[in-house]
């Protein structure tokens, strides 16, 4: 793994890329892509670091991103950038999204194509 920070948008666009490589190890435990499952693994691990020292609208941004990504991990760090965001701060952080974004409209039909502004949600749609 490298030891350079994970930038969150580039981690939510590599975790959702390795997501489509093969499955994640399963809840059974059976795990047919199992280097997938480990690159995963270490990259939820080196994001779970960062989230720490995100400012509140920066985690609220990423873990919206990370709700989308459909794999275990992914769900765990979006907890984790919520473990201690308010109701009022999570409601404050949606509105300046919505409002820097000019509603998404920034985004037309490219989003998720170039990156119009340097949200993690952009990663995802």
């Amino acid at each position: 793994m490298n030891v350079d920070v994970v930038a969150p948008k580039i981690g939510v666009r590599i975790m959702q890329f390795l997501s489509q490589l093969g499955h994640y190890k399963l809840a059974n435990g059976r795990d047919d892509f199992a280097g997938t499952t480990k690159m995963i693994d270490q990259l939820a691990e080196h994001m779970k670091t960062t989230i720490p020292n995100l400012s509140t609208l920066e985690k609220v941004d990423l873990g919206i991103a990370l709700m989308i990504v459909p794999i275990k991990p992914a769900l765990m760090l979006a907890n984790l950038c919520f473990e201690n965001i308010s109701e009022i701060e999570f409601l404050a952080g949606c509105n300046e999204l919505t409002t820097s974004t000019d509603y998404f409209e920034i985004y037309g039909n490219t989003i998720g194509v170039g990156g119009k502004a340097d949200f993690c949600i952009d990663a995802v749609f």
